[in-house]
């Protein structure tokens, strides 16, 4: 259940990477706004993450990928009701909950969900999730829907496939059996450093991605054995 959140959260930010500068341009859009956008998207991410460990003391990890669930929801709701282009700029701090609550309920669910020897390799699941299958299916479909329906029909389909899919989660997801997780600090932050160093770094054309980050991060801590570092840092050498 949490695999296919992830994935569909992956889905969302294709319909915005992909997709949403072209349907701007139909509206008449001066490209500077795109330089805008980008900048906008931080406005909530990066306060997000440094305060991540009040925010794992305060929900639990199907609450927080619930919730990124309702902001796709309604950002791309908000896409589909856009008459000035200029108006986008109110909807894209809501980037801070898409992505910043995806990947902190994903960071400490799936290392959660594995023995301690595989804590690494889990996180690669997430990555595989939110940046393979859900980008896959969301440049597959989104492409043929844009041009079958037009990129305001498409915005409003997707915010009902993502409501419905964020009470389904839920549903589906608060009857299954818990999850321990350990409660430790610098895990917690970790989650925050891995975010924002591995989103900062793809954004200025880096090479670090957020799988290479979290085994960086976490080897550092100690909070994996030194064989299922080395194991997993070829893997995401590989990726």
């Amino acid at each position: 259940a949490f695999f296919c959140g992830a994935a569909l959260m992956g889905v969302g930010s294709t319909l915005i990477g992909t997709y949403l500068f072209l349907y701007l341009r139909t509206l008449g859009a001066d490209p500077s706004l795109f330089g805008f956008c980008v900048i906008c998207t931080v406005a909530v991410e990066i306060p997000l993450f440094r305060n991540s460990a009040a925010v794992y003391a305060r929900f639990t990890d199907a609450q927080l990928l619930t919730g990124a669930m309702l902001a796709w929801a309604v950002r791309t709701l908000g896409y589909s009701l856009l008459s000035n282009p200029w108006h986008v700029l109110a909807l894209e701090p809501l980037h801070g909950l898409t992505f910043g609550l995806t990947w902190l309920s994903g960071m400490r669910f799936f290392p959660a969900a594995f023995p301690k020897a595989f804590s690494n390799s889990s996180i690669s699941l997430l990555y595989a999730a939110q940046q393979g299958v859900g980008p896959i299916l969301g440049n597959v479909v989104g492409g043929y829907v844009f041009e079958a329906i037009g990129p305001r029909r498409m915005y409003r389909l997707a915010s009902g496939l993502f409501f419905v899919m964020a009470l389904a989660f839920y549903a589906v997801y608060t009857r299954l059996p818990p999850i321990t997780v350990e409660d430790d600090k610098d895990e917690d932050d970790t989650a925050a450093l891995v975010a924002v160093a591995a989103h900062d770094d793809n954004d200025a054309g880096g090479d670090v991605t957020p799988l290479a980050a979290a085994i960086a991060c976490r080897e550092e801590l100690g909070l994996a054995d030194s064989a299922s570092v080395d194991r997993d840092a070829r893997g995401a050498h590989d990726v």
